[in-house]
């Protein structure tokens, strides 16, 4: 909790706020508004004033800054008030540090549920690929051994065949490998 007069100069502040900011309420009352937070200008914090109206509740996002330099995000709610007829900008600053680190934690998870659910809709593509592939692959095996077999052994057009058969067995096992990506089998690999 901050109570900054109209000049932008703190003039009370409680443990919490000493806490936060890792310095003491005595240190803390001999530093204005912008010492504390970077963001906020004499002049941007004058013209503020001058807006503000009395218990018309302000709240926004801003960064204060530690006695080591570091800063951290705060969310801050305060009201224009009179104390004593005295006129004082109230302020509460919450650490969103915590809130923050969650935030990016979630947004990381969710860039990786993300790219889980593309490499699944891959995965699904690939296997309904492999799957009609593989089934003319069955139609091309079964024409080339109908057709073999119509041939002697010494045909050349024979020869031309078994390369045709040959090459649709190659492409039927990769067609059996991409199957099993789709469906997340083990690979399991064996001597050839």
């Amino acid at each position: 909790i901050y109570m900054i007069d109209s000049d932008g100069k703190i003039v009370d502040v409680n443990q919490s706020a000493c806490d936060m900011l890792n310095r003491s309420k005595a240190e803390l009352i001999k530093l204005q508004i912008d010492d504390v937070d970077p963001n906020f200008s004499p002049e941007m914090f004058l013209a503020f004033w001058a807006d503000a109206r009395y218990e018309e509740q302000h709240i926004f996002e801003t960064k204060h800054i530690t006695a080591e330099g570091e800063l951290i995000p705060v969310e801050v709610s305060g009201k224009k008030c009179c104390v004593s007829d005295q006129t004082y900008y109230f302020g509460i600053a919450r650490d969103l540090r915590e809130r923050k680190r969650t935030e990016l934690e979630q947004r990381k998870l969710q860039e990786q549920l993300t790219q889980a659910q593309k490499l699944e809709s891959i995965g699904r593509l690939a296997g309904g690929i492999a799957h009609d592939f593989n089934n003319m692959l069955s139609v091309i095996l079964g024409h080339t051994e109908l057709a073999i077999k119509d041939l002697s052994p010494d045909n050349k057009v024979h020869e031309n065949l078994e390369e045709v058969k040959l090459a649709a067995k190659r492409s039927a096992d990769l067609t059996s490998q991409l199957l099993g990506f789709a469906r997340r089998q083990t690979v399991r690999p064996r001597l050839l």
